[in-house]
């Protein structure tokens, strides 16, 4: 995998894929400089019908996209916690770029898919086989 430091700015943008909602745009809204690498307070700029979520990532290991670490805005009164609103796990990054982002995305849905595919014609080889075996039983 390709690496590199990525620096971002105020304003800059991040992509991220959040299962069955499509990709979300974030907007770098603050720099924490830490001897050990930059993190980014980053804003939902897709939250629209509760306050908008800011979120913080990291770049981990150089890779050439950023991961979630946690919620800045969670509000404890609130029946559904921030997070909730997006996918937390590593499973869909933060890209600086759409192309990438989807990219991404469409590979794991393809790879679900394709496991999906795969189950699927197990379960008619399984079915397959009960039935050959019912007609030798009924043969008898």
């Amino acid at each position: 995998m390709k690496e590199k430091v990525i620096k971002l700015e105020i304003g800059d943008k991040l992509y991220k894929y959040v299962s069955f909602k499509g990709i979300f745009t974030y907007i770098v809204i603050g720099i924490r400089k830490y001897k050990e690498g930059d993190q980014y307070e980053i804003e939902c700029q897709e939250c629209i019908d509760h306050d908008k979520c800011q979120i913080l990532v990291i770049q981990r290991d150089n890779n050439l996209f950023f991961s979630y670490v946690r919620m800045l805005n969670n509000d404890d009164e609130d029946d559904i916690p921030q997070h909730y609103w997006h996918d937390t796990s590593d499973n869909h990054p933060f890209f600086t770029n759409k192309k990438e982002c989807k990219e991404n995305a469409g590979k794991q849905v393809l790879v679900r898919e394709y496991n999906e595919i795969k189950k699927l014609k197990e379960k008619i080889k399984a079915t397959e086989d009960r039935i050959a075996e019912l007609k030798i039983w009924i043969e008898k």
